[in-house]
């Protein structure tokens, strides 16, 4: 599933314009899994997901945590393939391309808005 707009909320900065939102055990299984490199433009959000890893990934990617109200819990840049990152208070997951996470200045305490368009 597809979502159109991730936005900074403090700022109303778009960040993503291309949020993917996989739904079900096999799409969320497979993830960035055999996809190009993601654009700075393009994420992937994991609900109720805690921890990630990059197995069998031919890029690194940077990791956001959320807690339930989407503020930033947790930051992991350059999270290279075949490596596990987590955060025990996240309820949520975001991938980006790698270096998003310094394009867009974010820190835990910001609060990031998800809206359909």
């Amino acid at each position: 599933m597809l979502i159109n707009k991730l936005l900074l909320n403090d700022t109303d900065e778009l960040l993503l314009s291309e949020l993917w939102l996989p739904q079900g055990f096999w799409s969320r299984l497979r993830g960035l899994l055999g996809r190009p490199p993601l654009l700075v433009s393009q994420g992937m959000l994991f609900t109720d997901c805690r921890a990630i890893h990059t197995c069998f990934m031919q890029q690194a990617i940077d990791v956001v945590f959320l807690d339930n109200n989407f503020f930033i819990t947790r930051l992991v840049a350059g999270v290279t393939p075949y490596r596990f990152a987590s955060d025990t208070n996240a309820c949520h997951t975001l991938e980006l391309a790698n270096g998003a996470i310094a394009r867009f200045k974010l820190a835990p305490g910001k609060r990031l808005n998800v809206r359909e368009a």
